[in-house]
């Protein structure tokens, strides 16, 4: 075998300086860009009135980091609609006849709760694009479907009527009136809305009986559902 010979004027000094150039030049080169994580998914909360899911729904967010979204839904579409939070309110999780909407639409009085549900599922999908947030009601479980884990959480009436007057400084009476109504809302907004039954636990991945155990026992559950998931 022969060996190449080093031309005139060359030395291995040259030719180890072009060798630690070309090193230098190939490993200086910038670092491919790391893939963009994928946002993490969202979680909804549906509840039943007086049975602590909001406040469960802000102790999972905390736990988490995640961002809360429940008023402030309700403030951010009415920014959107560029009306007033108080006028978006009378729609928020409430059943709404369709005089009501078309005097809106007539005279331009309100919104209507088409354009209140457009603006929900508008506003649920960039959340979902986002990831890192937990939704309260308003029937986001049922636009986001299997792209969050969908949380109900319930308490029996006698556990709520309790809760409510405590919370709310009602007698007896005027907590249970009070329930029965806000869940009916609620249930006939879902309805007309979405077409679904807001009780059916086959739209939820876990259900949680608040009379069961302590708000933190009940946020431990949720994190542990969504590790669980996979999320």
């Amino acid at each position: 075998m022969s060996i190449p010979r080093i031309s005139e004027g060359s030395t291995v000094e040259h030719l180890v300086e072009k060798e630690v150039r070309r090193y230098r030049m190939m490993h200086s080169r910038p670092p491919e860009p790391m893939p963009a994580e994928a946002p993490r998914p969202l979680i909804t909360i549906s509840r039943q009135c007086g049975s602590d899911g909001t406040e469960l729904a802000q102790l999972v967010a905390r736990k988490l980091g995640f961002d809360h979204w429940s008023q402030e839904l309700v403030h951010h579409i009415a920014q959107n609609l560029g009306t007033r939070p108080e006028l978006i309110e009378t729609l928020d999780e409430k059943p709404r006849n369709r005089i009501d909407d078309l005097v809106a639409m007539s005279f331009g009085t309100g919104s209507t709760t088409l354009d209140y549900v457009r603006q929900v599922r508008r506003l649920a999908r960039v959340l979902a694009d986002k990831g890192s947030a937990v939704v309260v009601g308003r029937g986001a479980q049922f636009v986001l479907g299997g792209d969050a884990l969908r949380v109900r959480v319930v308490a029996p009436l006698g556990w709520r009527v309790e809760n409510v007057m405590s919370r709310h400084g009602l007698d007896h009476d005027s907590a249970e009136a009070h329930i029965r109504a806000v869940d009916r809302a609620r249930a006939t907004f879902v309805r007309q809305n979405f077409g679904e039954d807001v009780g059916d636990p086959s739209h939820y991945d876990v259900v949680i009986n608040m009379s069961l155990m302590t708000l933190d026992q009940a946020a431990d559950m949720v994190l542990a559902a969504y590790e669980v998931e996979g999320r």
